[in-house]
Order: C-alpha cells, then sequence, then structure tokens
C-alpha cells in the first residue's frame, strides 16, 4: 500500500536521555547545559530530513507511577534519578518544539511507549506511522503501517524496522517481541524476565514454541526438546515470566485525546527557533533547521549596549567583569552592573579587564567564525575501526566472563568480577551511596594483572567513550555553510582564568594515546595550507620558578637544560646522562604533582610508586628547590589568612573552603590555592599572545589563527610560508611577558592536527 501521508512519532524521553549520554557535557558561554538540547535536535533535524513526514508528535514520559508500577513495586527501581543537568535541559527542548509547532503529547500514569501505541493505534488507515526511538521496547508496534527507525549506535548509525526487516535481523515477527521480553527480562526497567535464560536462549525458546503460551505448553507435557536446566529455570520461573509479559506489553487500546490533524507539519517561525539555539550557544542546529516559507531573515542580533558607565559598555563585559571580581561565582546575570567598574578598580582588576579580557573578546569571536576543517571521511573511516573492535572486545569479555552481560553496567560488572571471577578486592574501595565495590578507572587499576579481562574492560571503556563523544558526535557538529567545525569559546568558566571551549569541548581530546591521536588526525589544512602549531614549553613549571624565586630552577632553565630530566638526576643522586627514562618519567610526575599541592598518598596514586617511595622523593625535592618550599608553604599561608590567592596581575580566586573543619575539603582548598597562581598566569600570557598576534595578522590572508587548547596555538598557514610565519609567532609568544627564566615555544607543521613535524 502506498502511504500519502507519514506521521513521525517521536519517542522524546529515548532520544532526550540518549542525547544526554551520547554528548560530552556541552554548555553555553553562561554555564547552561545543552548537550541533551543539541542532541535531542540533531536526531530530530535527522529524521525529519530522511523521512519528509507530513506530521510529527513528541510524546513524553510523566513522573509519577503508571499502572506497571502497581504490578510490580520494584518497576524501574534500579534506575538513578536523573542528574540536574538533564532535567533542567527538558523545559528548554519542549519550548523549541513549540516554537517548531510540533506538538507534544504527556499524560500522567502513561511512560512515552503507551501514548506512542495508543497513537499509532488512533492514526487514520492510510497514515504510516514511523516511530523515532533509540530503544528496542517498541518493536512490538511494527505492523503493516508502523515501522521503527532507531538510531542503534549514536546519531548516525540508523536501522528502520517493518516485518520483514525485524524477521531478517532477529528472526521474531514483531507480536512475538514481548513474548521474547517475558523470557529475556530487561535488566534497566527491571523486568525480571526468567532468571537465568539469556538472550539466545530466550530468542530460541519462541522461536521454537512461537510464544510464551507456546513455551509453557510445552514445559506443561515435559517436552524433551527444552533442556533439563532450562525446564527448571522456566518452572522456577513462571510467575517471574508472566508478569514480565505484563510489564513489557504497550496496550494500544487505552484512551487518549488524539487529534491526528493537530499533528500536520507547517510554517513555523524560523527566526524565533534560531534566536534560542543562538542563545544556547548551539549555532550549528541552525543550519539544520526544516523548512519553512517563514524564512530566517534576520541575522541574529548583537548584545545590547548598557549605559552604566564607560569602562563596562555591553552585557557580555559586564558576564566578564563580574568573573574578575569572582571567578567562582556562577550566576554573572545577577552582579549589580552599575558597581562593576568601581569594584573593578577597587580590587586592582581593571588592567586586566581592559588589556586582556575586553580585547580578547573580539579574537575568541575571530576564531569562532573561522573554525576548522574536519577529515569527515577519516572520522567515518575511525567509527567503523573502532565499531569492529569494541564488538570484538565484548565476545573477548563476555567469553572471559562465561556469560552475556551489560559490560557498561557497573552492577553486572561487579557481579562478574567479584562475584563469578572472583578477583581479589582487598584493595579496592566502597561506592559512598551504595557501599558496593566500585568498578571505577581508579579501583579498576589495582586489579590489572589480576586476570586477564580486566585490560580488555579498559580497552573497551576507553573506545566507546571516544567513539560516542568524538569520533561519531564530532561530524554532528560540522557546520552545512562551510563544512568547517565552529567551536565556542568560554572567559567566564573555569576559575583560574583558563579559556574553555564547548560543542565540542577541545580541551578534553586525548592526546597522551594512540586513539587520542587518531581523532587529532580528523583537524585538517584546508588544500593549498598548512596546521601550524605553537606550544609553550613547560610554562607553568618555568612560571614556579620565577614566582618562587627558586636558584636551582633558575639555573637549570637559563641552562636550557631539560627539566625532567635534571630534576631526576637530583632526586635520585646520578648524572645526567645516567638519568633512566623511568627516573625522567617519575620526575615529570613528581614536577607537575607538586604544582598541583599533590600529597605523597596522591603520587602514589598516580604514579608506581609506594606511598614511602612517594614521601622520600617529594621529602629530597623540597630538599633541592628548597624555596619553591617555601613559596608554596606562604601561599597556603596567604589563602588562609585572606580566604584568596592573586596572581602577579591582580587575576584573584577565593578558597572559602580553605577554613572548612572537614579535612579533606580543606586539603583540596589548600591544592587549588597553591596552583592558582601559576595556571593562571599560564592563561594570561597565553591571552596577551593570542591579542598581540590577532593583532598583527587579523587582516592577514595567509594565517589565520584556528584554535587554542591549554598552552597551545593552532594556526592555519599557506604553505611555503609556514617558517617565515613560525618564527615571527614564536618571538611574539616567548618576549609577550617577561619572566625569571626565558619562555620557550616549540613549533610543529603538518596536515592534521596529528602527524606534526617540529620546526624549531
Amino acid at each position: 500500500m502506498e502511504f500519502k501521508q507519514k506521521l513521525l512519532l517521536i519517542d522524546g524521553h529515548a532520544l532526550f536521555h540518549r542525547a544526554f549520554h551520547a554528548l560530552p557535557a556541552m554548555s553555553n558561554n553562561e554555564g547552561f547545559p545543552t548537550g541533551a538540547i543539541f542532541g535531542f535536535f540533531s536526531m530530530l533535524f535527522k529524521a525529519l530530513a530522511d523521512i519528509k513526514p507530513t506530521h510529527a508528535l513528541v510524546c513524553f514520559d510523566v513522573p509519577g507511577a503508571t499502572f506497571r508500577d502497581k504490578l510490580a513495586a520494584d518497576y524501574k527501581a534500579t534506575r538513578k534519578a536523573a542528574p540536574d543537568e538533564l532535567t533542567m535541559q527538558l523545559p528548554k527542548v519542549k519550548e523549541i518544539l513549540g516554537a517548531l509547532e510540533i506538538p507534544v503529547y504527556e499524560k500522567p500514569g502513561y511512560e512515552a511507549d503507551d501514548l506512542l501505541g495508543i497513537i499509532s493505534h488512533k492514526t487514520p488507515k492510510d497514515v504510516l506511522n514511523i516511530i523515532v526511538t533509540g530503544d528496542l521496547d517498541l518493536l512490538q508496534l511494527i505492523n503493516n503501517r508502523t515501522h521503527v527507525y532507531r538510531f542503534k549506535i549514536g546519531f548516525s548509525d540508523i536501522q528502520v524496522f517493518d516485518i520483514d526487516k525485524m524477521m531478517e535481523v532477529y528472526g521474531l515477527h514483531p507480536l512475538q517481541w514481548v513474548d521474547y521480553k517475558a523470557i529475556r527480562g530487561d535488566a534497566s526497567d527491571n523486568i525480571p524476565g526468567v532468571p537465568g535464560i539469556g538472550e539466545k536462549g530466550a530468542m530460541d525458546l519462541i522461536k521454537q514454541f512461537g510464544s510464551l503460551e507456546g513455551v509453557y505448553e510445552a514445559v506443561g507435557r515435559g517436552s524433551d526438546k527444552i533442556k533439563p536446566g532450562t525446564m527448571k529455570k522456566l518452572i522456577e520461573g513462571k510467575t517471574k515470566a508472566y508478569l514480565s509479559y505484563d510489564l513489557a506489553r504497550i496496550d494500544q487500546k487505552n484512551n487518549l485525546d488524539f487529534d491526528f490533524e493537530k499533528t500536520k507539519l507547517g510554517d513555523y517561525d524560523q527566526n524565533k527557533v534560531a534566536d534560542i539555539f543562538q542563545r544556547l550557544g548551539i549555532r550549528a542546529l541552525i543550519s539544520r533547521m526544516p523548512p519553512s516559507s517563514q524564512k530566517l531573515t534576520a541575522a541574529i542580533p548583537k548584545q545590547t549596549e548598557q549605559k552604566s558607565n564607560e569602562l563596562i559598555k555591553t552585557k557580555k563585559q559586564a558576564l566578564l567583569a563580574a568573573y574578575l571580581l569572582n571567578p567562582g561565582l556562577r550566576d554573572y546575570e545577577t552582579a549589580d552592573w552599575g558597581n562593576l567598574a568601581k569594584q573593578l578598580q577597587e580590587q586592582g582588576l581593571s588592567k586586566i579587564y581592559q588589556e586582556i579580557e575586553v580585547p580578547l573578546i573580539e579574537v575568541l569571536e575571530r576564531m569562532e567564525k573561522r573554525g576548522v576543517k574536519l577529515d569527515l571521511d577519516w572520522l567515518n573511516d575511525l567509527s567503523v575501526r573502532l565499531d569492529s573492535r569494541i564488538k570484538q572486545l565484548i565476545v573477548q569479555i563476555q567469553g572471559l566472563a562465561g556469560e552475556e552481560f551489560n559490560i557498561s553496567s557497573p552492577l553486572q560488572l561487579r557481579q562478574i568480577l567479584f562475584e563469578k571471577l572472583r578477583i581479589p578486592v582487598e584493595s579496592l574501595k566502597k561506592t559512598k551511596k551504595t557501599k558496593a565495590l566500585s568498578t571505577g578507572a581508579a579501583e579498576l587499576e589495582k586489579l590489572r594483572g589480576l586476570h586477564p579481562i580486566v585490560d580488555l574492560i579498559f580497552e573497551y571503556r576507553e573506545l566507546t567513550k571516544l567513539k560516542s563523544t568524538y569520533v561519531d558526535a564530532l561530524p554532528l557538529l560540522v557546520s552545512k555553510k562551510d563544512s568547517r567545525l565552529h567551536t565556542n569559546y568560554s572567559q567566564t568558566v573555569a576559575a583560574t582564568g583558563r579559556l574553555s571551549s564547548a560543542n565540542p569541548n577541545l580541551q578534553n581530546i586525548p592526546i597522551r594515546t594512540d586513539l587520542g591521536n587518531e581523532v587529532r588526525k580528523a583537524f585538517v589544512a584546508e588544500k593549498g595550507k598548512l596546521l601550524l602549531s605553537l606550544d609553550y614549553s613547560q610554562i607553568e613549571l618555568r612560571i614556579a620558578a620565577s614566582l618562587s624565586g627558586d636558584p636551582e630552577m633558575i639555573r637549570i632553565f637559563s641552562n636550557g637544560v631539560d627539566f625532567h630530566t635534571a630534576t631526576a638526576a637530583r632526586i635520585f643522586n646520578v648524572k645526567e646522562p645516567e638519568v633512566t627514562p623511568r627516573q625522567r618519567r617519575d620526575a615529570k610526575t613528581i614536577n607537575f604533582s607538586v604544582l598541583y599541592g599533590v600529597s605523597a598518598f596522591g603520587l602514589s596514586e598516580r604514579s608506581n610508586m609506594s606511598r614511602a617511595e612517594a614521601g622520600d622523593h617529594i621529602k629530597k625535592y623540597y630538599e633541592v628547590f628548597a624555596k619553591l618550599k617555601e613559596y608554596i608553604d606562604g601561599v597556603i599561608q596567604q589563602a588562609h589568612k585572606d580566604g584568596f590567592v592573586k596572581n602577579p596581575l591582580g587575576r584573584i580566586r577565593y578558597f572559602p573552603d580553605v577554613h572548612s573543619p572537614n579535612w579533606g575539603l580543606r586539603s583540596a582548598a589548600e591544592r587549588a590555592a597553591v596552583n592558582m597562581p601559576i595556571q593562571s598566569l599560564a592563561a594570561d600570557i597565553l591571552k596577551m599572545s593570542m591579542i598581540e598576534i590577532d593583532q598583527k595578522y587579523k587582516d592577514d590572508k595567509d594565517l589565520d589563527m584556528i584554535l587554542t587548547v591549554h598552552d597551545e596555538l593552532v594556526f592555519e598557514v599557506k604553505k611555503d610560508k609556514e617558517t617565515v610565519y613560525a618564527l615571527e609567532l614564536k618571538n611574539i609568544m616567548e618576549s609577550v611577558y617577561k619572566l625569571e627564566v626565558p619562555l620557550v615555544s616549540e613549533a610543529k607543521i603538518g596536515q592534521n592536527w596529528s602527524e606534526m613535524e617540529k620546526l624549531f
């Protein structure tokens, strides 16, 4: 039958939660989380573009009990409460759906699945229903005029199921899906199924006997086609099987006030929707909005000027003044604008505000507008390779476990590792909430070498996170207008003064792993150009030497010696040429640990040292660099005395927890206070370099500053001019601020961000 009308039924609950968990943490410049919003509308807009429906609606769950809770008090009891950063995004999703004029259906006592089932049953017979979801539960609704469009992995791997496709993939008819779930169960919803019978066993039983009733008819007559062990499980689990059937089944004949004509897609105000996306900092979605005769006619208005005083002219300059006055604050909107300029002057912050933060606004806006080119073919190929390896890992891990289980479930992983495989757990901590043995990375690290499954679990976690967070997510953020990635930089998120980025968060792309560098290969130069990277070398250690005035540190840096090697020689009492790679690695760990105020215990946790070794090394370190020790003690004393710490440029950060009676909070505040002047000055030096470089080259068509990550600046430069520009940029970066030791930047060049050769 040919359908003239198509109704898109969006499983809002499933897509919203999938979006939140599939993407890295995203937020706009005001700190409002946006990941679930971005992911939800990425999936919705893809489905609209692929299917081209005439009608659409969205269904959401409503908090509170449903009829299933009456059947089983522990239904979905194992699910954790949704985090605040997820729930606070839902009203915005509904606001945008309203602006798109797509109706939302929700009803107390009903889950989104139920509403989708009821509505698909009520639509006119000449309408094709397409249910958009990420879950498999809704496969039971498939019939001759209801299909399921399922996001399988991430946002790009799609499965479209009709009856034939279901038979091809699972060997089951949609009407058999609930029977299968009744035996298999569903741990995520606390649907028990028949204990001990897994996915394959449940599927084989339904294929052989047709239905749950058919299975138990065979059980009743003692069929020899059922293995004795399985027979025993079925007999003991009969009550749970029938309960599971009732919990899994969607009743399509319940009542719901539904008007099909109200779901018709029509014109909507594109400017209204674009304005919301603009305010949320997810501009990449604007180019993907569905068509409308009400075109996007006007550019999004710029920040309106404020007339509070001459120093602070715009709202953004005010989201900055308030931040400088108290970088630990999160609600900069409520700041008293009229007093901001006066407060900046009183706190000695006017200079850093006027000469660094305000000029940087335009620099970052230009960088955001330029963006960076991504090799989408490379990312797609990497996604396929990762998917293949992940599937191999699942088979290997489940093979070692002796059964199928959800590797991503802490509960099931604990059962496998500690109950079934009985891996020794004496050294493991327990979780604070449930008091169960932790399966977090730090605790699992202690189990390496005790069982081969542990290393495979680490690899599985790394690959799945990398795939979902970057490999599958980055292509969705690429602008269709120029095929470039445009991140959003923020000056008011990190309390230390460091720049942060969102959509995507470039600061978190792994740089110390082979797979992380595979992702960086996707960041490429345009044809005829190269990527040029300049990275400050050991800038925080150089700043520590300068601020502390430690003569030994200053001597090492002034002589141009590798600092980690020199440190190792002094700690381990060997000559510098005799330092081993292991000793240099340990010295490097100690160097950076000291800058973050890490204790002997903390150092042993992040290295292969015992706590006693770590304590001895730190003691020796402070004997060698005695003035650094005096400086660190002085910063901690100042934090206790004043409640705040400043860097040499006047940037301030408050530490109220240094007076906390809680030792953990107090220690954390002291560590942060030690690092604040060092890290914040490093951030300010980088910002000063960016401003000076932008002023000199902003109109130069052969050089564009396109990325900044930590202490690194990345440029797109015309081929054959890279050496000249690199020398000029290196000179700016090394002379922009005067320390007691030389500032050094290293230049690298390459076609992509990973495979770069050192210039000098």
